[in-house]
């Protein structure tokens, strides 16, 4: 009864969010026909009157007011709303996110020339964006930036002075720019000496710096993985009978079997992705170029779109809440040999925290025991 009343009210909020964004895509569509010179007065007037207008399309069509040169209707509509917004991430339609939403009203403000309001916007723009444990879209990164970019376009910046040093012994550099942001890549370096980076501000304004590293797992040292999401893989022959991968019999044909299950805690899932990565080992039977392929393997759950290469198989697909999904793709242990697997791994496209990953280990293809007793 507990989970009943979580998904009505999980569905009472996503009713409401897509009723937002429906007013937010009008404001958004009389913003860009104003942009275009060519305003729909008559709809900007209408929207205005809608009762209950939510705050991000009230933002959204103060901007196009805006727009149109009607500062005072812009700063009457916007003069009492805050710029915060409820969390929330789409993973369809427009991939709209509360940040997303707040980088509008950051460039509504700097339309309206709001110094003090958009200088507060800008800077929690700029720390949600500096987040390393944080994950946006390419809309939400996007319009971010866009919205930055508008708002430090009318900001004087000062030279970029100073001097830095990369591991030790290194050279001593001492770069100097107008630009509000310099990247400086660091490669090839000796993890023995590259201890420290000493960074020595010679400039008259503050600046911020940020070391930022990423990599990926060494081959065997991935680790099971689940968030908002379960997977689960196994092997099985092609009478559905559960196999040990880890040493198969040459031309040996058998199955992967992957299950994936949403447990409701967010909602539908959409624009989901699942890659797996064969062995070089392993050949692929793509059905969509045989006669005919296995039972077992047809009778799969539905999905968007696959994508069959020589040695992975991407599937794509939406996952309602409290459901599962399981895909089948037929496989030969084709070449002799030892090879490594490389993790299974099933994601939202655009929402990192819905993600999951299976480990990878290492397999290996014998000779096939009749063709050695017959020689």
């Amino acid at each position: 009864w507990s989970q009943i009343q979580d998904l009505r009210a999980l569905n009472h909020v996503f009713q409401s969010n897509y009723a937002d964004q429906g007013q937010v895509e009008q404001a958004y569509r009389l913003y860009t026909l104003a942009l275009a010179n060519k305003p729909e007065n008559g709809a900007m007037n209408r929207l205005v009157e809608t009762v209950g207008l939510c705050k991000a399309a009230k933002w959204r069509l103060a901007a196009a007011f805006a727009v149109i040169g009607k500062q005072d209707i812009a700063t009457q509509l916007t003069k009492d709303l805050d710029w915060n917004i409820a969390p929330y991430r789409n993973m369809g339609g427009t991939f709209g996110s509360d940040l997303r939403d707040q980088a509008m009203i950051l460039e509504t403000l700097t339309l309206l020339r709001d110094a003090t309001r958009s200088a507060i916007v800008a800077k929690e723009i700029a720390q949600k964006l500096g987040k390393t444990n944080e994950w946006y879209s390419t809309q939400t990164t996007a319009y971010a930036l866009l919205a930055l970019a508008k708002y430090a376009g009318g900001t004087t910046f000062g030279n970029m002075d100073f001097t830095y040093q990369i591991a030790e012994g290194a050279k001593l550099q001492a770069p100097s720019t107008k630009l509000p942001l310099v990247s400086i890549p660091i490669e090839n370096i000796d993890k023995n000496t590259f201890k420290k980076v000493i960074l020595e501000n010679k400039g008259k304004g503050v600046l911020f710096a940020r070391l930022i590293l990423s990599g990926k797992p060494a081959i065997g040292k991935e680790t099971d993985f689940a968030s908002n999401m379960s997977l689960h893989v196994v092997y099985r022959s092609l009478k559905g009978d559960t196999i040990n991968i880890k040493a198969l019999p040459q031309g040996t044909d058998f199955m992967a079997e992957i299950t994936i299950t949403n447990p409701g805690k967010r909602g539908s899932y959409e624009q989901l992705a699942v890659a797996q990565i064969f062995p070089s080992g392993w050949e692929i039977h793509n059905a969509r170029l045989m006669a005919s392929g296995s039972n077992a393997v047809e009778q799969q759950s539905a999905y968007t779109y696959r994508d069959v290469r020589d040695d992975r198989v991407n599937t794509y697909f939406n996952l309602p809440p409290m459901k599962s999904v399981t895909y089948r793709v037929q496989l030969n242990a084709a070449y002799q040999g030892k090879y490594y697997l490389p993790a299974t791994v099933c994601e939202a496209m655009y929402d990192a925290a819905v993600s999951a990953r299976q480990k990878g280990s290492w397999v290996e293809v014998l000779p096939d025991e009749s063709a050695v007793s017959m020689r």
